[in-house]
């Protein structure tokens, strides 16, 4: 860069499109955090794993029945015999019972798990949307020209300075003022950002 060069901060492109932030739909967001969230998909996941298991344990206490053929070629005596029968495991002494029952209990566990996590993840889509639309009204509140009325203000204390008409006392304290109102709407426009990226995360999906 040349010794006399100025390096300009703009808040272009900082500030999120104000507009989308207002067509943001909280019920459609709470739906999207159930259907998008990996936390809460997965919580479902294992309930559905458990209503699984539970019916697997179930199905073993059905008695296992085995059909069996017989053929004998009968000699001088007897006759050729074909004969059919079947066997039956009768589960009178093995009914899987404590495997059912720990089954059954996963499932409650898991059921309240997945209710617990969409709760959750609808309270923290509430929260989230909450701190994102009270930042935007604050930085709405603002006059729309505030931030641009800063900047020429003090470079017209500049210019002043400059030429003699202002003391260094006064220069000093007018930019202190500035630096503490720009670093206060810097502030505000930062909390936008991180509220917004905040809502995109809890609701799994691009929303700007």
């Amino acid at each position: 860069l040349k010794p006399d060069a100025v390096v300009a901060l703009t808040d272009e492109g900082y500030v999120p499109n104000l507009a989308k932030i207002d067509n943001l739909n909280l019920a459609n967001l709470m739906e999207s955090a159930l259907k998008n969230r990996p936390d809460v998909k997965y919580a479902k996941l294992t309930e559905e794993y458990s209503n699984q298991k539970y019916k697997y344990e179930r199905s073993l206490r059905t008695p296992d029945v085995t059909l069996q053929a017989s053929y004998d070629r009968g000699g001088n005596i007897m006759n050729n015999f074909v004969g059919f029968g079947f066997s039956v495991d009768l589960p009178f002494f093995n009914q899987n019972k404590g495997n059912i029952r720990s089954a059954k209990i996963e499932i409650e566990q898991s059921r309240l798990l997945a209710e617990q996590k969409s709760n959750s993840a609808q309270a923290e889509i509430i929260q989230a949307y909450s701190n994102l639309t009270g930042v935007k009204k604050v930085y709405e509140d603002i006059e729309q020209d505030y931030e641009k009325d800063l900047d020429l203000l003090v470079n017209s204390y500049l210019k002043n300075f400059m030429e003699r008409n202002t003391s260094l006392l006064e220069y000093l304290d007018y930019v202190d003022a500035y630096l503490e109102n720009k670093t206060i709407l810097l502030t505000i426009q930062k909390e936008l950002n991180e509220h917004l990226e905040e809502l995109k995360y809890m609701s799994g999906e691009e929303l700007n």
